[in-house]
């Protein structure tokens, strides 16, 4: 189990604070999301040693998360589209191209984010020690 920190950004613009899906006016009852989640981390690696000292890993890793926010959409547009204020980036960012209803899908709330991460790594391994081996243990 791990714990993630997540804040859906657009253009540099933080989404939560905007409640694109009205959370900000308790539009159907709904409340600001948490920007903390439980995930299901799993994923696969490989490590090599190339020398004494380099290693080279390559790691492939995926996250089943408990919130459906990763991208700032869930459930449902909250505004017609059509009256949107084009100043008001909270409005603007709920529906960029203005088309929409309330209550039409904007997100599937029943299926909840997934992420996945790779990477190559390559380790270089420092000897600040003088002692390179461990000290024999003698019983008296």
């Amino acid at each position: 189990l791990s714990l993630i920190y997540f804040n859906p950004t657009s253009g540099g613009t933080a989404l939560r604070s905007l409640g694109t899906e009205g959370q900000n006016v308790g539009f159907d009852g709904r409340k600001a999301y948490s920007t903390i989640s439980a995930a299901i981390p799993f994923g696969i690696g490989v490590k090599f040693s190339l020398s004494k000292r380099l290693c080279l890993t390559a790691e492939w890793g995926m996250r089943k998360t408990f919130t459906d926010y990763l991208d700032d959409v869930s459930k449902t547009y909250y505004l017609d589209g059509a009256s949107i204020n084009p100043d008001d980036p909270g409005q603007l960012l709920s529906d960029p191209t203005r088309t929409h209803q309330p209550y039409m899908q904007r997100g599937n709330s029943r299926t909840k984010d997934w992420f996945d991460y790779s990477g190559l790594t390559l380790t270089y391994k420092f000897n600040l020690r003088k002692a390179t081996t461990c000290k024999d243990y003698q019983t008296k």
